[in-house]
């Protein structure tokens, strides 16, 4: 422990200038914290010095190890080939770096050995020249080194180190297989050994652009690459590279892969790829396109060439690219095989954008590069076409309202279908297999012979009509369409029947004639060319014809002459678009009789199918009395509107003479009260005021005679009207009377659009509305309006709260001149409510009043036009 201690001399490195000289306290404390054990020795192998790591490492003090020679912690084996290391390093010394190739081992106090490196350092110093010794314990590296080698062996790949100079430093037994070199004389070689003469170039271009960014570079990343043996044959091979740390800078470790086999069953695999008869699409876990044949490019349209790289979803309408990025997660997460047909409904796009119909199978795909699927997939537009045409006709057989069978050749029933079960009432169960003459009456049988004979012969039987058996006994009517069935050749392999229960229509047709003949109207029914097929007994007795001269004619016989061009037009445009036409269309029509003789006719007509033939009823009635009646109402009905306006006339006229000496009348009755008032007793005055309101009752007469008169001749026009509008228009007529007696006038919301003459319908508020004024006594007398809409047009009302109408005089009120007060109590004419009336009917309304003596009336009126 003393000599540690020991002064020492000033240390200075071999190399050293005087000036260089290192404290001996700094060394120590340098010593102390090397993280590795440290010995310094003398020329003569004696050690001077060491620190606590290698205590640590050796198990020895320091106090045991100073002044003894450094073989102290050689093994015994190796101490006689140390001293001679020694004494040669002591004569040549250099700075030797740690891990310098030398396997080296270290001796403990207690006997162990364990393997070390060593770098040794010479320094000199006034004692001579000094080594600097650091020692590691090598242990953990020796066995991770033990490791790697036999991870190394282990491999199921051949595995080459290289350097960064392409150098080959380490190699293992399956690298001497597979390129059939020992790995002795691999090793120090240069790893284009390995290579094609003819790409030895390009790969060490390679090799160097790889140490100069190293990273891993998996095995197969799509690079075709050879190998080359000892004999000089070539070889397909696949290579990963990892970049490997090591003290001597970075190497690469390359995983060396003969894929011999796995060519030659890509190319078997590629070969039956393309003889596959459907569009097979290989695609990795990303979804794009790694491998395609030659009928994916006809299906779809691309060159191989644009495919391969693209994502899968290329060949998926866009309108179902979304779902189908779905779809293709949900497979990968749980790859199964999925067979052509799965129920699914899919589609392909093709390069032009047109979409088809397709079936896929899906079979995953292991390979190093993780799970790939194989899709098959199949262009199925003939066969859906050819399916959905078989689901179609299934369908329509099974829903037709037609019984529908199918037999063999020799009669036997193949098919039933639904309407079969319920004309005939056996189930399909109950007869397939059967004859078919199980359903013929007995007189019949005879008629399969000759049936099966012509659908033999290819020939088709429509609408034949016979007789067939239900399963109670019924007899059907029946009318059949029999088909020949032909395979796939053309061959007649069975016959289709189709079958129409006609028994109520013979029926219908029975009852038809019978309606025909006790129809009031003459009935002829003719076809699409014009033809009479049928009449009743009231056609022949109208047209004077027996049925035998009309049946198969063309209706035009029954049309006079000069009518007759015009009438086949008619007919013809009538079939483009056949509706029934009721009697009295507003067509003036007439017909001729055998005799021709002319007269008026209506015809109603109503289109018919019979036998799948077009008719056309026509029901045809003589209306010459009902014409004559026409026209004799017609002259009353001028005669009338002449008298009305004679009537007209005269009222106006009247009514202008009238006021004239009416006038006078009041003006000198008003000139006598002024200029000789003085002389006239109390009898003269209230003579002349009789006089003069005598008058003025017959001028308000007069003017209600007028009034009267002219509804209808004024606003003849019929606009749509506002209600409100015109009750305000009322309102101001009627201010000064509002004003005078503080009258309210109220109403609900009342329509916007009304059909009606405006003046009228302005007439009849004022006059409905005074009318509730006039007989209400007192201060405040109020009136409400109102309305609602109804069916057939607009319900008005209006309300007041006056002296009230009774029963007995609610219809006699509406006639004109009629009163029910004196007109000392009530003023009026009584012709106000008359003019009230003659407007509502004008306007094909009604007008009525509800009332009850004391409780005031409400008259309502409603105006109907349209």
């Amino acid at each position: 422990m003393s000599s540690q201690h020991e002064a020492l001399p000033p240390l200075v490195p071999v190399s050293a200038t005087p000036i260089e000289r290192i404290d001996a306290a700094l060394y120590r404390d340098l010593l102390e914290s090397a993280p590795d054990a440290v010995v310094l020795i003398e020329s003569e192998g004696r050690i001077l010095l060491v620190n606590r790591q290698a205590e640590r490492l050796f198990g020895y003090t320091r106090d045991e190890l100073v002044g003894q020679p450094i073989e102290t912690l050689v093994p015994e084996q190796f101490r006689k080939v140390h001293s001679v290391h020694r004494d040669s390093y002591f004569a040549e010394p250099k700075v030797r770096e740690m891990g310098a190739g030398l396997e080296l081992a270290g001796r403990r106090k207690d006997g162990s050995e364990f393997p070390i490196e060593i770098s040794l350092s010479p320094i000199r110093t006034g004692r001579g020249l000094l080594v600097t010794a650091a020692i590691r314990d090598a242990t953990e590296r020796r066995r991770a080194n033990e490791m790697f080698r036999a991870l190394l062996e282990s491999a199921p790949d051949a595995m080459v180190i290289i350097d960064d100079t392409g150098v080959i430093r380490l190699a293992n037994a399956q690298a001497q297989s597979m390129f059939g070199y020992q790995r002795e004389a691999l090793v120090g070689k240069r790893v284009e050994v390995l290579i094609p003469e003819r790409l030895r170039s390009q790969h060490a271009a390679h090799r160097t652009g790889y140490f100069t960014s190293p990273k891993l570079r998996s095995m197969g990343t799509g690079l075709e690459l050879s190998g080359r043996r000892k004999d000089g044959s070539e070889f397909p091979i696949e290579i990963s590279l990892s970049p490997l740390q090591t003290e001597d800078g970075v190497w690469a470790t390359a995983a060396v892969r003969d894929i011999s086999d796995r060519k030659r069953a890509d190319e078997r695999f590629r070969a039956l790829l393309e003889t596959a008869p459907d569009a097979m699409v290989i695609i990795n876990a990303a979804g794009r396109i790694e491998l395609v044949n030659a009928q994916t490019e006809r299906i779809f349209g691309y060159p191989r060439a644009d495919l391969v790289g693209q994502s899968v979803e290329l060949l998926v309408p866009e309108r179902l690219r979304g779902r189908h990025l779905g779809h293709r997660g949900e497979f990968f997460r749980a790859p199964k095989v999925r067979e052509m047909g799965a129920g699914t409904e899919l589609a392909g796009r093709r390069r032009d954008g047109s979409e088809f119909p397709i079936e896929i199978s899906l079979s995953p795909l292991e390979t190093e590069q993780g799970t790939w699927v194989t899709a098959a997939i199949r262009d199925v537009t003939q066969s859906k076409r050819e399916r959905d045409a078989a689901v179609r006709l299934a369908a329509i057989v099974e829903s037709s309202n037609d019984a529908i069978i199918g037999k063999d050749l020799h009669g036997r029933i193949t098919s039933w279908n639904r309407a079969a079960v319920q004309t005939f009432g056996y189930t399909a169960d109950q007869v397939i297999g059967r004859e078919v003459t199980m359903l013929f009456p007995q007189e019949r049988l005879h008629e399969e012979q000759l049936i099966l004979e012509r659908v033999r012969g290819g020939e088709q039987i429509k609408h034949f009509e016979t007789q067939r058996l239900a399963a109670d006994g019924r007899l059907l009517e029946m009318s059949l369409t029999i088909s020949p069935i032909l395979d796939a050749n053309g061959k007649v392999v069975g016959a289709s029947t189709i079958g129409r229960d006609i028994s109520e229509r013979r029926q219908a047709e029975a009852r038809f004639r019978s309606l025909l003949e006790t129809a009031p109207d003459a009935m002829v029914i003719i076809d699409r060319t014009g033809r009479i097929v049928l009449v009743n007994a009231q056609t022949e007795r109208l047209f004077g014809y027996p049925r035998e001269k009309m049946i198969g004619q063309p209706v035009e016989m029954l049309i006079p002459q000069r009518l007759r061009g015009r009438h086949a037009e008619h007919r013809g445009s009538y079939y483009t678009s056949p509706k029934v036409r009721e009697m009295g269309a507003g067509l003036e029509l007439s017909g001729v009789r055998s005799n021709g003789e002319e007269f008026a006719i209506e015809i109603s007509l109503s289109p018919m199918e019979a036998g799948g033939e077009r008719l056309a009823t026509a029901a045809v009635r003589d209306i010459s009395d009902r014409k004559a009646v026409e026209r004799k109402l017609a002259r009353y009905a001028e005669d009338l509107a002449r008298s009305n306006r004679d009537l007209e006339q005269f009222a106006y006229v009247a009514s202008h003479d009238l006021q004239a000496p009416l006038r006078s009348v009041i003006g000198f009755s008003q000139l006598l009260r002024r200029r000789y008032d003085a002389q006239f007793d109390q009898d003269g005055r209230e003579f002349l005021e009789h006089v003069e309101s005598s008058a003025r009752h017959m001028q308000a007469l007069v003017n209600g005679v007028l009034a009267f008169s002219r509804v209808g001749s004024q606003g003849a026009d019929f606009v749509e009207v506002d209600a409100e509008a015109i009750l305000r228009e009322v309102e101001g007529n009627l201010s000064g009377v509002i004003r005078e007696r503080g009258a309210i006038i109220t109403h609900d919301p009342l329509p916007s659009r009304v059909k009606a003459s405006r003046i009228e319908f302005n007439q009849l508020l004022q006059n409905l509305i005074v009318n509730g004024l006039k007989f209400q006594p007192g201060d405040e007398p109020r009136v409400h309006v109102s309305a609602v809409r109804e069916k057939e047009g607009w319900h008005f009302s209006v309300r007041d709260w006056g002296i009230g109408i009774g029963a007995e005089h609610q219809e006699r009120i509406f006639q004109i001149f009629q009163r029910l007060h004196p007109p000392e109590a009530y003023e009026g004419t009584g012709i106000g409510l008359a003019v009230c009336q003659k407007i509502v009917q004008r306007h094909r309304g009604r007008i009525w009043v509800d009332s009850t003596p004391g409780e005031g009336a409400t008259f309502h009126f409603t105006l109907q036009v349209e």
